[in-house]
């Protein structure tokens, strides 16, 4: 009677074990940004004629695609500097080869949170840096942010690609 109690207890065990780690992949899949195939140059900015609002400490992240193996990267300021930070960057590659891809398909994730009430743009520029050209490609981003810090995305006063996706609360 014990054994068949522990095979009880373990398979309980191992079913509340499947069903937290299939949780926990819908609740990621959610969150994340879909991926796209289309190039920075050729694509036109989605025609979302609605804000996207976040609350309170919610964070977005801004998506630039570019080749690799190109000398081109993607520099960000804000302007003015005092209403929303720059909090991290980090690039993902878009090819479905495990094997690296010279000049391959790359996506740069910046990652921005509010600071202070105001209105500010994310100016984004594909540029090598060595070179004094103009740059290759800029998109911008506005963002308004009311009293309490929550962002609001105004794309009919920004240029971009991709639109910026909202990812999560502190």
């Amino acid at each position: 009677m014990a054994g068949i109690r522990n095979v009880r207890t373990h398979l309980v065990i191992v079913l509340l074990a499947i069903l937290c780690l299939a949780t926990c992949f819908a609740l990621t899949a959610c969150k994340l940004p879909a991926q796209t195939s289309s190039s920075p140059s050729s694509a036109s900015p989605n025609s979302s004629d609605e804000p996207i609002t976040t609350d309170l400490e919610e964070r977005y992240a801004v998506l630039l695609d570019y080749n690799a193996g190109t000398g081109y990267e993607w520099v960000c300021t804000v302007e003015p500097e005092d209403i929303f930070d720059i909090i991290g960057t980090h690039t993902e590659s878009m090819s479905d080869s495990k094997e690296p891809t010279t000049g391959g398909p790359m996506r740069d994730y910046v990652n921005i949170i509010a600071r202070a009430p105001g209105k500010a743009t994310l100016i984004c520029e594909l540029k090598r840096s060595w070179e004094d050209e103009e740059p290759a490609e800029v998109q911008t981003f506005v963002f308004e942010v009311n009293g309490g810090l929550g962002m609001t995305f105004i794309p009919e006063e920004s240029s971009y690609v991709n639109e910026p996706v909202e990812t999560f609360s502190s």
